[in-house]
């Protein structure tokens, strides 16, 4: 499964989200510059395209269910990975 490009771009999450482990890509910009208060992404994530986390705000709680498998994940950018692209 796949989170599509711009898939949320945009939007404001007052509820968790949970990316479930049978998500293997998240897209291109597929949640830049949205207001998430809290984030789980799960163990099955191999690729994540640019742009996917730009401009998420400082404060959000980020949880992996798999550290060790999040080291084998291939990221677009500095601003696919959750932890570098927060911007308040």
């Amino acid at each position: 499964q796949e989170i599509g490009a711009s898939a949320f771009k945009n939007n404001f999450f007052s509820e968790p989200i949970t990316i479930p482990d049978s998500v293997k890509r998240i897209g291109n910009e597929a949640f830049k510059n949205c207001h998430i208060q809290e984030i789980e992404i799960g163990s099955g994530i191999k690729k994540i395209g640019h742009d996917a986390f730009a401009n998420i705000p400082d404060y959000v709680k980020i949880h992996l269910k798999d550290p060790v498998a999040w080291r084998m994940v291939s990221f677009g950018n500095a601003s696919s990975d959750p932890f570098n692209a927060k911007h308040s």
